[in-house]
C-alpha cells in the first residue's frame, strides 16, 4: 500500500572520480533539500504520499568510484503521510511504527552503468544496491541513480518499485476484504549530501 520507505530512499549517489579534489569524503544527507516520495493505491483510488524525516550518511571514494563502506540512509516510518488522517493512521499501523519506529537503507554496492559517460550537465548513471528494512523484514534491493558529485555536494535522483508483500506490509482491514491495496509501490526520491568539514 504504502512501502513509502523508500526510501527510500534512496540514495546512491554517486559519480565518477574527480581529478585533483579525489579524497576519501564524508557526506551527510541534507534534510531540506531532499524528498522522498512514493504512489500507491487503496480501495482503487491512487494517491501519493512522502516521507519527512530522513537522515544519511556516505563514505564515498571519488578517486575510484566506490563506496568506502555501507551507507546508511534512516527514514522515520511515523513520519510518513499521505495527507489524510485516516490513510495514515492505517499506514502506521500497518509499519507498526510503535515497535519499529525506523526504516532503513543500506547501500553496500555502487557500479557504473555501461560507459557511464557524463550527460549534458555532467551527470552519471549507476546502479546501486543494498538492503531494506521495513519493520524485521530485510529484503535486498537495486536501483538506477542518476549523480553529479562536486567536492562538496553530492546531488542523485532516482526510482524504485517495492513490493509490498516482501515485507508482509497487509493493511489492517485487508482481512476483512475492505482494502484493496496494488502489489508494488513506486518510490522516487532527489537526494542533496553535503561535505563534512
Amino acid at each position: 500500500m504504502r512501502a513509502g520507505v523508500g526510501v527510500l530512499v534512496a540514495v546512491g549517489l554517486f559519480s565518477g572520480p574527480g581529478p585533483s579534489w579525489a579524497a576519501p569524503t564524508t557526506y551527510v544527507l541534507d534534510q531540506e533539500h531532499s524528498r522522498v516520495q512514493f504512489t500507491g493505491s487503496a480501495m482503487g483510488h491512487r494517491f501519493r504520499g512522502r516521507a519527512q524525516a530522513l537522515q544519511g550518511r556516505l563514505d564515498f571514494d571519488p578517486a575510484h568510484g566506490q563506496l568506502l563502506r555501507p551507507a546508511e540512509i534512516l527514514i522515520s516510518a511515523g513520519a510518513l503521510t499521505t495527507d489524510h488522517a485516516r490513510r495514515d493512521q492505517d499506514m502506521w499501523e500497518m509499519f507498526e511504527v510503535a515497535s519499529y519506529p525506523v526504516i532503513r537503507c543500506v547501500l553496500t554496492r555502487l557500479a557504473p552503468l555501461s560507459l557511464n559517460l557524463p550527460d549534458a550537465s555532467g551527470a552519471r548513471r549507476y546502479r546501486v544496491e543494498g538492503r531494506l528494512q521495513i519493520r524485521a523484514m530485510e529484503q535486498p534491493v537495486a536501483f538506477e541513480v542518476v549523480a553529479t558529485v562536486t567536492p562538496e555536494l553530492i546531488e542523485a535522483s532516482g526510482e524504485l518499485l517495492l513490493t509490498t508483500s516482501a515485507f508482509a506490509l497487509r493493511p489492517p482491514a485487508l482481512m476483512l476484504g475492505l482494502v484493496r491495496v496494488r502489489k508494488q509501490v513506486r518510490v522516487e526520491f532527489a537526494s542533496r549530501w553535503t561535505r563534512q568539514p
